[in-house]
């Protein structure tokens, strides 16, 4: 759900328990090569309990997130947001075809701790052209914006089975 109250919050965490729960009964020690992704519509950088569960009992059940662990960052637009809402702040007011930056995401590829994460971006296209407004260079998108949301994209290694 987008709106981030404790109910709503609350009811992501059981959501997060089941799937822990599925993953732990079809994967229990994490050998099988597992990619767990989508929109959880929470923040990487959340810190409020409940609201962060996400974050914490994913990392419990062994997960990472692979924005933290990416050898490197090829995102288009340095610490672009994956939610974007299709535009950003430019001298205090929301301009239009702005790109949000600021390193957060809502959007997630969870792999099993130990994977190999060559590279994580968000791919903010589909064209990108730095402007100045307002006296501030910023990015801004071209063409058509397909979705409020910015693809995320890792390049990834998995253990080996034993």
């Amino acid at each position: 759900h987008p709106w981030q109250n404790e109910q709503q919050a609350k009811i992501r965490s059981i959501a997060i328990e089941r799937i822990v729960d599925l993953i732990r009964n079809l994967n229990p020690e994490l050998t099988t090569p597992i990619v767990l992704l989508g929109d959880f519509n929470a923040s990487s950088g959340e810190k409020k309990p409940i609201f962060n569960d996400h974050l914490v009992k994913l990392k419990e059940a062994g997960l990472v997130d692979t924005a933290d662990v990416a050898k490197k960052d090829t995102s288009d637009v340095p610490k672009a947001h994956s939610l974007h809402k299709m535009s950003a702040k430019v001298d205090g007011k929301d301009t239009a075809k702005v790109v949000k930056r600021g390193n957060l995401h809502i959007d997630y590829l969870w792999v099993p701790r130990g994977t190999q994460v060559k590279t994580w971006e968000t791919l903010s296209g589909p064209g990108i052209k730095w402007k100045k407004i307002k006296g501030e260079k910023v990015p801004t998108w071209t063409g058509i914006i397909p979705s409020d949301h910015s693809p995320i994209i890792a390049r990834l290694s998995f253990k080996q089975p034993k």
